[in-house]
C-alpha cells in the first residue's frame, strides 16, 4: 500500500526505526489541506488537517508488516488512519496516512521545525521507537499513551550516555566495544523496565570471559538539587513517602531528600532542576552549582544522576507542603540552618545518597558561596 510520510516520520532514521529497516523507494509528495503539527511535549510531529495549507513529505509503498509497525507506532500517539489523495511526481496517488484526530488538535499546538526537531529530539525518538514497537507483541497500542513520557526519558538517557566521554586516566581503557551481546530479553516492560542480557566481555588479561547472564533495571536520568540560602545560611530538604524503603521493610518509609526528579526528553539537566524545584517546593532557583554526575547503583541499575546545589531565598514561608498532584506527590519541605542540616549526617537521619553527597559538597564550598 502507498503511505504518506510527513512530520517526524519524514526523518529517515526515525522511519527506519519504526519500520524495522529501510522503506525502499521514496517519492517526494505534497498533501494539500494539511500541515505538520508538533505535540505540546515535542515528542512527535504528525499531519493535521489545515485548510489552505500543503504538507511536503514522501510516499512509500510498504508491505503489510511495515504498515502494521507504522500503524502501531502512530496509534501509541493517538493518531488516526485515513485515506487521502496526495500528489507525487505530478500524479495523484491515493495514500494512507495517520493524522491528528479532530478532537485532539489542542494536544498538538506547536509549529514544526523539521531541522531543529531532528537535531534535538530525532535521536531520542529513534531509540524510543524501538521500545514502543516491543509492545506490539502484547496487543493494542491504545494503553501506551501513559508510557510515552517515560519511554522517551529512557531514550534520552541512552542518547546522552552515548555522547558522554568520561576520562579514563585510571581505568584500563576498555570500552563498550569490548562487550559481545549474545542475547537480550525484556521480561518486564511498563513504567519501569527490566532487561536480561547474555554476554561476554574482555578480561583484564586480554582474554574473554565465559558467557554470563546479567539483569538490569532500566531507569531515566535523574536530577537532584539542594536549595541553599547563603544569606540566611539555610538549606531546604523535602520529605516524602518512598516505595523503596517501604518494600525493604523500613519502619519509617518517609525519607529526607534533596529535591529530585526525572529528566524529560529534550530537557537540559539545569532545566529539570528548576522545574522540579517549582513542582516540589514552589521554589524559584538562582545560580546552580554542579555537585557531581554519577551512577548510584551501577551493578544493576542504569539510573544516572546529576546533582546540584541551587541558590534560593529560604524564608520561613518556604517550609510548605507541595508536590505535583498529577503524580500523586505529597511533599513536605523543611528549612534547616546549616548546622542542623549537617547534624543529620551525624545522626544518620540523612540516609539518601544525593542528600549526603550534596551536604558534604556544601560543607566544602559554603564559605565560597557565602562570600559571593
Amino acid at each position: 500500500m502507498d503511505v504518506f510520510l510527513g512530520g517526524s516520520l519524514d526523518h529517515p532514521p526515525l522511519l527506519r526505526a519504526v519500520l524495522g529497516g529501510a522503506p525502499g523507494a521514496l517519492r517526494p509528495a505534497r498533501l494539500d489541506g494539511y500541515r505538520a503539527a508538533l505535540r505540546a511535549d515535542r515528542l512527535l510531529a504528525a499531519p493535521m488537517a489545515a485548510a489552505g495549507d500543503a504538507l511536503q513529505g514522501q510516499v512509500a509503498r510498504l508491505d503489510d508488516d511495515a504498515a502494521a509497525r507504522l500503524g502501531f507506532h502512530a496509534a501509541a500517539f493517538g493518531l488516526e488512519p485515513v485515506e487521502e489523495v496526495a500528489t507525487a511526481e505530478g500524479h495523484e496517488v491515493r495514500v494512507l496516512l495517520w493524522r491528528v484526530p479532530e478532537g485532539a488538535r489542542g494536544d498538538w499546538p506547536l509549529p514544526f521545525d523539521a531541522a531543529g526537531w531532528a537535531a534535538e529530539l530525532g535521536p531520542v525518538a529513534e531509540v524510543a521507537a524501538a521500545e514502543i514497537l516491543w509492545h506490539r507483541s502484547r496487543g493494542s497500542a491504545a494503553g501506551l499513551s501513559r508510557l510515552l513520557h517515560v519511554i522517551h526519558a529512557r531514550a534520552q538517557s541512552r542518547v546522552s550516555a552515548a555522547e558522554d566521554t568520561p576520562p579514563q586516566n585510571v581505568r584500563s581503557g576498555l570500552t563498550a566495544a569490548d562487550v559481545e551481546v549474545l542475547g537480550t530479553r525484556h521480561p518486564y516492560l511498563d513504567f519501569f523496565r527490566v532487561d536480561e542480557v547474555r554476554l561476554r566481555h574482555r578480561l583484564f588479561d586480554g582474554g574473554w570471559s565465559a558467557p554470563v547472564e546479567r539483569a538490569g533495571f532500566l531507569m531515566t536520568e535523574a536530577v537532584t538539587v539542594l536549595p541553599y540560602d547563603p544569606v540566611r545560611d539555610r538549606v531546604l530538604l523535602v520529605e516524602q513517602f518512598r516505595a523503596g524503603p517501604f518494600l525493604r521493610g523500613a519502619p519509617a518509609p518517609w525519607t529526607l531528600e534533596a529535591i529530585a526528579g526525572r529528566r524529560d526528553a529534550g530537557e537540559t539537566h539545569a532545566e529539570t532542576a528548576r522545574r522540579e524545584a517549582m513542582e516540589e517546593a514552589r521554589l524559584t532557583l538562582g545560580a546552580l552549582h554542579e555537585v557531581a554526575r554519577y551512577y548510584p547503583t551501577p551493578g544493576a541499575v542504569t539510573e544516572y544522576v546529576v546533582s546540584y546545589v541551587g541558590i534560593a531565598d529560604l524564608g520561613d514561608a518556604a517550609a510548605r507542603i507541595a508536590g505535583a498532584a498529577a503524580e500523586h506527590e505529597d511533599i513536605r519541605a523543611h528549612v534547616l540552618g546549616f548546622p542542623a542540616a549537617m547534624e543529620l549526617l551525624s545522626t544518620g537521619e540523612a540516609d539518601t545518597a544525593p542528600l549526603i553527597l550534596s551536604l558534604m559538597w556544601l560543607a566544602a564550598n559554603r564559605d565560597r558561596l557565602r562570600a559571593a
